[in-house]
């Protein structure tokens, strides 16, 4: 009975004192969440404050414990350190102090050591250093000047105690003045590794916080210029100095590529970071000296980069990394957000589902230049009219290369890409291939993504061939560009009655040749109608000469899509009189065909 005794006291006097092992560390009773159970032998109880019942019991020849008891117990000297009032600078690197990062750890079980882990900008490893202890539950460790690069880093606390339980702490992490490194774009990860080369429009942004961010103003024609987008004016101006996350056109005139290098620079901290947003096209790009994702919702567009790639550049399709130094177009269909993540994996993420549907990519190329940029498709939540699915097509200064398309048939070619609802199962997009060449061979292909309905057919019609071509997603079709007019092209997509339907429909509608027809009435008075076709978009003039070929009137002097069209002549000259009775002539020309009608007025 006295063993039993004394026990029971070292027990009780355990629960009501109990310290960490190695530390001063007190616990209450209310540290513990008592179990329901009792403690009983043959002279003496011990009731839980609950006061519950006997659950199963574990038991000896002088007394038997509740097991509630004892698990509570164990639950407690099994939890992890506690981590608390975490120090850590708010930067780095600025002036000559050491740069200490402190924290408190509390276990019952004492502390065995603690780590601070270090990982740097764009990489998996983690870099450990030793905390030493400053008193029973303080610990700091020194972060060396070696780490403070463009890279930046995180850190996190991890500390374990003698049972071998480990916790680890939130990530930290603080600007960084750099030190024996400097920001340039012959970093590793730089998207311009060679620097700019001549000539060359690229768009740049800084993967850093810069202490002089103004640019100097270059006088020379041909020097360098930067150039930034005004949302206000919707136009390109002269930058004057530079912004983080903004990006920049730049094109220079100089021998040597151009390589940009900062001695002074100060890294962002790593942690997300959210790029503002305006309605319409917004140049970005990432503040970190490392690639990285980023997650968007649905009122923000595909991402876009102006690249350069065996020898040509142009608009790549959607980007799911964003690359220091690069810049990049986006756009909004409201004022919205891009969250930039350092630390990720796999691609671009979304706040909301994919949606079901699918979409064609189409790339055009030509011996310099290719655009990536279109997409065509069906979607459950679009509209067939503009909606956020829809987007303008790319601001640029002088794109070689491009093409457009009108938005559901409205005949205005500037957009890049057209999404409708997925009710409306066939459909017809009509697309323009533009360049600055007189003559230019262009090759396009389609990419389709998505969920492809079985029966979908494609088919793409080339208007000044009077041409089908069903095989684009499988193998180039190639196109010869014959002027400087924009290229005409028609795809149809649906189920194969419908696109047979609409094939047959739209190569009947394209004039097999140029002409002109004879005016009607004729003779006339005062006003009479003209018809003439094109079999392709054409530069056209239709003007009105007298017997003795002065030119009286124009009628027309314009570019024309082709088709069957019409116009008319009320009579009156260039000067707004009207002409006399007699003979006048309708001519019109384009660039390689002329015809004249002769007419007859009499009042």
């Amino acid at each position: 009975m006295i063993y039993t005794f004394k026990k029971l006291l070292f027990l009780s006097f355990f629960v009501l004192n109990a310290r960490a092992i190695g530390q001063e560390f007190k616990i209450q009773f209310s540290h513990i969440p008592i179990g329901q159970g009792i403690t009983q032998n043959d002279s003496i109880g011990f009731m839980s404050s609950i006061g519950s019942g006997i659950t199963n019991t574990s038991s000896s020849d002088s007394f038997s414990l509740g097991v509630g008891f004892l698990e509570s117990s164990q639950n407690a000297f099994s939890e992890p350190p506690t981590i608390t009032d975490v120090i850590f600078p708010s930067s780095f690197g600025r002036n000559q102090t050491p740069s200490i990062v402190e924290v408190r750890l509390y276990d019952l079980n004492g502390i065995k050591n603690v780590k601070l882990e270090l990982q740097k900008g764009g990489s998996n490893d983690l870099i450990q250093i030793s905390m030493e202890r400053n008193n029973d539950d303080s610990f700091q460790a020194v972060i060396p000047d070696s780490i403070f690069k463009v890279k930046n880093f995180r850190a996190r606390i991890v500390g374990t105690d003698n049972m071998g339980e480990s916790t680890f702490s939130n990530y930290y992490s603080s600007e960084v003045y750099v030190k024996e490194d400097k920001l340039s774009t012959n970093n590793d990860y730089s998207h311009y590794p060679s620097g700019i080369l001549k000539s060359q429009w690229r768009l740049l942004s800084w993967p850093a916080k810069l202490f002089d961010n103004s640019l100097a103003f270059s006088e020379l024609k041909d020097g360098h210029v930067f150039y930034r987008y005004s949302r206000v004016k919707k136009n390109f101006v002269i930058a004057d100095s530079i912004e983080l996350n903004k990006a920049y056109w730049f094109r220079h005139e100089y021998v040597d590529p151009v390589i940009f290098e900062e001695d002074s620079s100060i890294a962002i901290p790593l942690s997300e970071y959210s790029i503002s947003l305006s309605q319409g096209w917004n140049l970005i790009g990432s503040p970190f000296s490392f690639p990285v994702t980023f997650k968007k919702d649905s009122l923000v567009g595909d991402l876009h980069a102006y690249n350069g790639k065996e020898g040509k550049e142009g608009w790549d399709h959607n980007q799911n990394l964003l690359y220091p130094w690069n810049g990049y177009v986006v756009y909004a269909y409201q004022e919205s957000e891009i969250t930039i993540l350092p630390f990720t994996g796999g691609s671009s993420s979304r706040s909301l589902a994919k949606e079901d549907g699918w979409d064609l990519n189409i790339y055009i190329e030509d011996e310099l230049s290719f655009d990536h940029s279109a997409k065509i498709g069906n979607k459950r939540n679009a509209k067939d009219g503009l909606d956020m699915y829809d987007s303008p097509s790319i601001p640029h200064f002088k794109q070689n290369l491009k093409i457009t398309m009108d938005l559901n048939g409205n005949n205005q070619f500037n957009y890049s890409k057209d999404i409708r609802n997925d009710q409306n199962f066939n459909g017809v997009w009509n697309f323009q291939i533009s360049d600055n060449k007189k003559n230019n061979s262009i090759s396009l292909k389609g990419k389709l993504n998505g969920m492809i309905p079985k029966d979908l057919i494609l088919a793409l019609i080339d208007i000044p061939m009077r041409r089908t071509i069903y095989d684009f997603t499988m193998s180039e079709y190639q196109i010869n560009k014959e002027s400087n007019v924009p290229y005409e092209l028609k795809l149809i997509a649906g189920n194969e009655d419908f696109v047979n339907f609409t094939v047959e429909q739209l190569l009947n509608n394209i004039p097999t040749q140029f002409s002109l027809g004879q005016n009607y009435p004729n003779p006339f008075n005062p006003i009479t109608t003209i018809n003439y076709s094109l079999p392709e978009r054409s530069n056209i003039n239709i003007s009105i000469y007298n017997v003795i070929g002065q030119e009286i009137a124009v009628l027309l002097n314009m570019q024309k899509e082709h088709g069957y069209h019409s116009t008319s002549w009320n009579g009156i000259d260039r000067y707004g009189k009207p002409v006399s009775s007699g003979v006048y002539f309708a001519r019109m020309t384009t660039k390689n065909f002329s015809q004249t009608k002769k007419m007859l007025l009499l009042k």
